[in-house]
């Protein structure tokens, strides 16, 4: 971690002191300026939805509406709570399958199972051999629990590789296979390394949300003990960064029209963060949709709530109905799918 991160800031054109939350958001408003925008409707994901806070906070005047998917509160230091936020969402998906004959009889394994084997690859690691998804070769590959976490944590981030879990679970302690869970872990770094601006997170992460953790927190017990918080500790000890004053994390307050959109099991920005930003919006709605995970309006329901409450600039009279509707994903009864 420690190279990576090095190698990252010597590639950096930029400074990195330049790409954080507030300076980012002058940034918008000056294009909203030259596009001869007088108001704007926000929509934020994830960090996302602090970007449309602060924003609203430096420029409330120009704010029609505010829609956040997967709500970060302005209070959070966002990293602190990842891993009992991961533990819940495990915990939902297997409280689920319980619930669920099929998948009971097929996978009657609890999270407390989970944890006797990751309590065991912390005690000692494992050298397996895998097919590299990415490349197709065989390859050994040291599995530790740290290797799981990474796989489970970006597997619960949406409702259909939730519906994994169970099985890859099963497989793993049925059989001591852990193969395809490590091949997910595998798959998931590869496709962030693509994904991510890694050098614009860490500019965010080290000045708005390191200065505020509680390092001195133990999630040892927890399926990602404290892997991200000894990681951000690293990482930001090295990246430059200017911290925000203690004022950044106070609740953005306003009566505009606002939209909350909530996944029951996110394994990032649970349901209670929504609730808790919402307060600070007189004139809000908080919508919860059963079974799905982070980053919600890719449903479709929850995008035509989004769309009408953007066309009517109200959270009022907005039909609601379909939400009872919308389920999580079937669980994987073999690995061809559910209900083979």
């Amino acid at each position: 971690v420690r190279s990576e991160t090095e190698k990252c800031l010597a590639e950096l054109d930029g400074n990195p002191l330049f790409y954080t939350t507030g300076i980012a958001m002058t940034d918008y408003n000056m294009v909203r300026e030259a596009m001869g925008y007088e108001k704007i409707n926000l929509l934020g994901v994830s960090y996302g939805t602090r970007s449309a806070q602060v924003y609203l906070r430096q420029f409330p005047d120009t704010v029609r509406t505010m829609t956040l998917d997967s709500v970060v509160p302005m209070q959070l230091a966002l990293g602190q709570e990842h891993a009992p936020s991961l533990d819940r969402s495990v915990k939902s998906v297997f409280d689920d399958c319980a619930n669920d004959e099929t998948c009971h009889a097929l996978y009657p394994h609890t999270l407390d199972d989970l944890n006797t084997l990751f309590a065991q690859l912390r005690a000692r690691s494992r050298t397996i051999e895998i097919t590299n998804p990415v490349s197709g070769e065989a390859q050994d590959m040291l599995v530790s629990a740290d290797t799981l976490a990474v796989a489970l944590r970006f597997l619960s981030y949406s409702s259909e590789t939730q519906a994994l879990i169970p099985l890859l679970v099963h497989e793993a302690l049925e059989t001591g296979d852990l193969s395809r869970l490590a091949s997910q872990a595998i798959l998931v770094m590869s496709g962030l390394n693509e994904m991510l601006a890694k050098g614009m997170e860490l500019s965010v992460m080290c000045s708005e949300d390191y200065p505020f953790m509680d390092f001195s927190a133990d999630y040892s017990t927890s399926l990602m003990g404290n892997l991200l918080m000894d990681i951000i500790g690293l990482q930001c000890k090295i990246w430059p960064h200017a911290p925000v004053t203690a004022e950044f994390h106070q609740p953005v307050v306003s009566d505009i029209p606002v939209l909350l959109l909530s996944g029951e099991r996110d394994p990032v920005t649970p349901p209670r963060y929504a609730s808790q930003t919402a307060e600070n919006y007189a004139n809000s709605l908080n919508l919860v949709a059963r079974g799905q995970a982070h980053s919600v309006m890719k449903n479709v329901c929850l995008r035509k709530i989004t769309t009408a409450f953007i066309d009517q600039g109200s959270v009022d009279g907005l039909d609601i109905a379909c939400l009872e509707n919308i389920k999580p994903a079937p669980f994987f009864t073999s690995l061809h799918g559910p209900n083979h």
